[in-house]
Parts: structure tokens; C-alpha cells; sequence
């Protein structure tokens, strides 16, 4: 699975920050204790003695002696990773987790936003040929395969212009739903407890060194289709124009979304032939994925957002089991590849925006308008 450190790493923009130490005290101990002394008489030279019946003073701020409580814009001022943080747990707020007889689901509000039922045995035995045989591709593929292995910007970014002096809250937002994806895969893979490719047959020899965690869904295929699909609702055009122009925005966010979900394919699959996935781990995790997105456009910017809870079932119901996972079939409709399940009538509707989470919807939104 990818990590999110990998997503900020992307020419050094964990560093921006930082303000290259400015201040004196944040590159470390060793510059701090020379600065504190320097500091200190700093103060006294030129605060001098207290005078006499004196009162302290506070920054102005507005009309009122405090700032405003629950202020949505304070999010800006507080140090990055506390506002990720903040953020984090408003996105996960009202979560909760049911695991039993080898499936597991992750429902808000008591509905259902996507379930998984475990495979047996035989499918992933015969999903082993698959992985195998997809080894092939792993000469073309490398240069691919070791750079994702951290979802960064390098792709994502060719298709669309992401970058941190542009479009500061809309990476702010997808690295939001990115670390979201990540900790609800993670439980996924740890009540489902399937082993990777390698411990069905030693012909697979994977080209990368195996995660520590379960195989199934794939976190890469979960989160490069989260990642396609809220890009895509954030590109998506509001403003009005003529109706050639109008036509020339369709045209461009139609084929952008279109590489977008491609790419998450090719990442996705780039993860098989490596030799640490089964194809229906692709399978599992683009079901979670898309559906987990739909539930992060909802929170995020409520009003007519829908999600449509979906059930990937392992279990044959009488399809082959090595069935190859085709990309070029839709995860919204009847069954992809492999087993799954909609029921059009559980559609959600009308789930209420958090306020934290519209305020960042909304700066990144802009961002694109």
C-alpha cells in the first residue's frame, strides 16, 4: 500500500513549510541553545522596567477580546499536521466497522458504505496462474513499478496541473482522502487476512520487497481510484459560458477523467505484475475505492451528493474464480471481473457536509473555477 509521505516528498514540497529555518530556533537544539541567550537580552534591552499601573495589551483582533470560536479559517493558522489531524478525524467522524465470518464493512450512520467477503482458497490458488503470467510485463514495467511505489504527484500531475504553489488546498484535500483510504483499506486487510501471492507458489518471485499486511483489497488500486475520482469531481467545471466554450471545458475534463481512471488502472495493475497482488485484489480495492470517494464527495460538499454502498463477495456464486480482472469494465454496473454487488435502492442521499470538511471543499473547488 502506499503511504502519504510520499505524496509530499514530490520536489521537496515538504520543505516549503519548513521556511528553510528562518527563525532560528527550528533547525534543532544545538542552534536553539545558542538563540535563547541572545533572545533573552534581546527582550530586556528593549521592554525595559514594567511601568508603574501599566496594563497589558492583546493584539487587535476584530471587535471582540478573543478571536472568533469555531472559526473555520483558523485552520490555515494552526501548524500543518495539527489542521491534517483536525480534518482526518472529521472525515472519519461517525465510522464504524463490522467483521464477522470473513467479511467486513464499513457503514456511516448505520449504512453501509462497502462490504468485502474473503475468497477461499481455490480462487486465489487459481489467481496465482494470472499473477504469474503477468511477470512478463515486469522488464516494460519497472521504471513504472518502483516509482509508485509511493503514490505521488510525478503522474497525476501530467494529466492534471497539481502543484503546491497553485493548488495548495486541493493537494491539501487529496492527501486528506488519501490518508482516509488508507486507514479504512488497512482495516479491511487485517479482518480479511489473506496471504500475498508468494505463499502460493515460489515461481511468483516478486520484483519488490512484500508490504507487512494483508494482501486483500489492493491499497493501491483503493487508493488510486479514490485519488481518479475526487480529482475529477474537483475539476469539474461550474462556471457559465457560451455554449462553444462550454463545449471545449466538457471536452477537456471528459478526457482528463478518462486518463485519470486509466492511470489508476495501469498503478493498480503495475502492483500484479510486481508480484505482490492477485488480480482480484485490483478488483476489491477499485469497489472501495470508488465507493469510499462518492462518500468523501458527500461529506465534503453534501446537497445532491449520493453514494451507493457495494459489496465485493469472494465467494464464486457460481462464476469461474480465475475470472481475469478486465479494466475496461465498469465498477458501477452489474459485476467487474469478478463478484460484484449493487443494490440501487440502498443509494444514500442527503448526507449532510461536515463544516470543516466543505470549508477545505470549497477553497480547492475555487481553485479550478
Amino acid at each position: 500500500m502506499s503511504k502519504l509521505d510520499g505524496w509530499d516528498g514530490w520536489d521537496g514540497w515538504d520543505g516549503w513549510d519548513g521556511w528553510d529555518g528562518w527563525d532560528g530556533w527550528s533547525a534543532g537544539p544545538s542552534r536553539r541553545g545558542s538563540s535563547v541567550a541572545g533572545l533573552i537580552r534581546n527582550r530586556e534591552a528593549l521592554v525595559g522596567p514594567t511601568p508603574v499601573g501599566s496594563q497589558h495589551l492583546c493584539l487587535p483582533r476584530g471587535a471582540g477580546d478573543l478571536p472568533t470560536p469555531h472559526q473555520l479559517d483558523a485552520l490555515d493558522q494552526w501548524d500543518p499536521a495539527v489542521s491534517s489531524r483536525l480534518l482526518q478525524t472529521a472525515l472519519s467522524e461517525g465510522l464504524r466497522f463490522d467483521a464477522k465470518g470473513g467479511s467486513v464493512e464499513v457503514l456511516f450512520d448505520g449504512k453501509t458504505i462497502a462490504r468485502c467477503v474473503r475468497p477461499p482458497v481455490g480462487v486465489f490458488e487459481a489467481q496465482c496462474a494470472l499473477t504469474e503470467g503477468w511477470a512478463v510485463h515486469r522488464t516494460e514495467r519497472a521504471p513504472e513499478i518502483l516509482s509508485q511505489r509511493q503514490l505521488g504527484l510525478a503522474y497525476w500531475s501530467t494529466i492534471v496541473p497539481l502543484h503546491p504553489r497553485r493548488t495548495p488546498y486541493t493537494l491539501r484535500l487529496l492527501g486528506l482522502v488519501l490518508g482516509f483510504g488508507s486507514s479504512v483499506i488497512q482495516r479491511f486487510k487485517h479482518e480479511l487476512n489473506c496471504p500475498r501471492p508468494r505463499a502460493y507458489s515460489s515461481r511468483i518471485q516478486p520484483m519488490l520487497g512484500e508490504p507487512g499486511y494483508s494482501v486483500m483489497p489492493s491499497g493501491h488500486a483503493t487508493e488510486a481510484y479514490l485519488l481518479a475520482q475526487l480529482t475529477g469531481a474537483l475539476i469539474e467545471p461550474t462556471w457559465s459560458a457560451s455554449a462553444a466554450h462550454k463545449a471545449k471545458q466538457e471536452a477537456w475534463v471528459g478526457q482528463a477523467k478518462g486518463q485519470l481512471s486509466r492511470l489508476a488502472e495501469r498503478i493498480a495493475t503495475n502492483r500484479v505484475v510486481a508480484g505482490i497482488h492477485f488480480p482480484i485484489d485490483n478488483v476489491a480495492g477499485r469497489l472501495v475505492g470508488v465507493t469510499l470517494a462518492e462518500f468523501a464527495l458527500a461529506r465534503f460538499s453534501g446537497g445532491t451528493a449520493k453514494w451507493q454502498p457495494r459489496t465485493f463477495n469472494g465467494v464464486s456464486n457460481g462464476l469461474t474464480p480465475s475470472m481475469e480482472f478486465d479494466p475496461a469494465q465498469q465498477a458501477l454496473h452489474g459485476k467487474c471481473g469478478h463478484y460484484y454487488t449493487i443494490d440501487p435502492s440502498q443509494e444514500v442521499s442527503g448526507t449532510p457536509a461536515h463544516p470543516m470538511l466543505l470549508w477545505l471543499w470549497n477553497k480547492a473547488r475555487a481553485e479550478w473555477q
